[in-house]
């Protein structure tokens, strides 16, 4: 089975820039943040209708805040309900989530905004796919998979990515004639959680 690691702060939730850091630990900021609802319906669709790939929350919090975590998870409950409690990996930040959880294969897929945790991904033999919220990718340093936020059908942008498309190895550099090579661009184009 397939498994999709999805990140909340900037791919799941519109991430709320501060003036402060200290307002990241006030009552109420991560319970307030509102949902990339396009991101959240292709989810909430992927967890209803496309049982081979099985879909996990893998999010960083701020381990000495009094309410990230709680509220983190009224977020879940209240957004994306199907996920299941023990679908819900939070570890904290800054530690990296391809370490978190082990040996990974291209079977496992991380949905995050944050190039270094992509890259990290991708290293430790994970797919990353990148999600475009609108306000990253402005340096252009990663160049994997790519999806927009507001793709005309998103869910069929992820769920291709995922299901049918294949990952294909190559000893070389070099193209190999006759063999389809991945097409990983698509689209062109403080503290990060």
């Amino acid at each position: 089975m397939k498994r999709l690691f999805v990140d909340m702060d900037g791919t799941l939730a519109v991430f709320s820039y501060v003036k402060n850091i200290e307002d990241l630990y006030k009552k109420g900021y991560f319970a307030k943040l509102r949902p990339i609802c396009e991101v959240v319906d292709a989810i909430k669709y992927i967890i209803s209708d496309v049982p081979q790939v099985e879909v996990y929350i893998l999010s960083s919090y701020l381990q000495d805040s009094r309410f990230a975590l709680a509220e983190k998870q009224r977020w879940l409950d209240s957004c994306l309900p199907g996920v299941k409690m023990s679908n819900r990996i939070f570890l904290p930040y800054p530690e990296d989530k391809a370490d978190t959880l082990g040996k990974l294969s291209k079977e496992d897929y991380l949905l995050d905004d944050y190039t270094p945790n992509l890259v990290s991904w991708d290293e430790k033999g994970g797919t990353a796919i990148k999600l475009l919220n609108g306000i990253n990718d402005t340096t252009g340093r990663w160049q994997g998979i790519k999806v927009r936020y507001d793709a005309v059908n998103l869910r069929s942008e992820i769920i291709n990515k995922i299901v049918t498309s294949k990952i294909v190895k190559y000893e070389t550099d070099e193209e190999i004639p006759g063999q389809l090579k991945l097409d990983k661009s698509i689209f062109k184009g403080g503290l990060v959680l």
